[in-house]
């Protein structure tokens, strides 16, 4: 990769480093045993956030081409730096009863570790970020304006009729009301197009801005993706063949099956081709 890491399906196989240990991985997984089970039932109990569990099959991928010839010599300093930081902040949320803060710390100290561990290079580490779901402040800040914009888009299908008086977000049909809400405007789905378009980056040996530019026009892909979802079961609970509840239902998951979908289209249409394009592509860029 440009970067100057050594890429390649072996070229991890002599990496020296730091290293992780079993022992060392099974005393982190009790250390943040409450963020991870807080995170575990957070992805249980919301369907728009499971998207994320799509993240270790992308890094598991990109891991086979992204794999530098050494830890890096600061990597065991910077790894223990942050892992500390990340279990005080988890003590600190639990004092503070806001356990969800600690999600941040534990997949950011997972993305370090890693790194500084020399599986995965940087760019691949930064994948890891996108473990986290979507933070409850980001998509407040967008709401109402972002599923607001999507139900009205939808709602210029002529059998849809949508309403758009603030705080009353709905589909209305004769068989009640179609609830709207905040993450119905796309938001999860973009976030993780936007992981699947920086690992198509990473395997396609692209240099740093154009795997922003990739990403970024990958995350933007998913509010088609969303309008889509929205107005066929919105239409479907239109037309009376599914009930609110099971529109809700449908609504909740479709995200997540925009994004399974787009995720095996996406590493499905490289083929072998990422295997050898992180050595290849130092000489020039392949499109995402």
């Amino acid at each position: 990769m440009a970067d100057g890491s050594t890429v390649g399906p072996d070229a991890g196989s002599g990496a020296q480093g730091a290293g992780v240990s079993p022992l060392l991985g099974v005393a982190l997984l009790v250390a943040f045993s409450p963020a991870l089970v807080d995170l575990g039932l957070h992805l249980w109990q919301t369907p728009w956030a499971r998207g994320a569990l799509l993240v270790p099959l992308l890094l598991w991928r990109v891991a086979r081409v992204d794999r530098p010839a050494a830890a890096p010599r600061s990597g065991r300093a910077i790894a223990v730096a942050v892992v500390a930081a990340a279990l005080v902040l988890q003590g600190l949320a639990i004092g503070g009863d806001v356990l969800r803060l600690a999600r941040t710390g534990v997949v950011i100290a997972f993305a370090v570790v890693l790194w500084a561990s020399g599986r995965v290079g940087p760019r691949s580490a930064v994948l890891a970020l996108f473990l986290l779901p979507v933070p409850s402040l980001v998509a407040r800040a967008l709401s109402p304006g972002l599923e607001t914009a999507m139900g009205t888009a939808a709602g210029a299908l002529p059998w849809l009729a949508f309403d758009a008086t603030l705080h009353r977000l709905a589909f209305e049909a004769d068989g009640g009301r179609l609830p709207v809400v905040a993450l119905d405007g796309g938001l999860a789905l973009c976030v993780g197009m936007a992981a699947v378009g920086w690992a198509r980056a990473i395997l396609t040996g692209r240099d740093l801005v154009s795997g922003i530019r990739g990403a970024t026009l990958w995350a933007f892909m998913g509010l088609p993706c969303q309008g889509a979802c929205l107005a066929l079961l919105a239409s479907l609970f239109s037309l009376g063949v599914l009930g609110p509840e099971a529109a809700r239902v449908g609504l909740d998951h479709a995200g997540v099956a925009a994004l399974v979908l787009a995720t095996i289209l996406g590493l499905t249409q490289l083929g072998g081709a990422g295997e050898s394009a992180g050595v290849a592509t130092r000489e020039g860029h392949v499109p995402c």
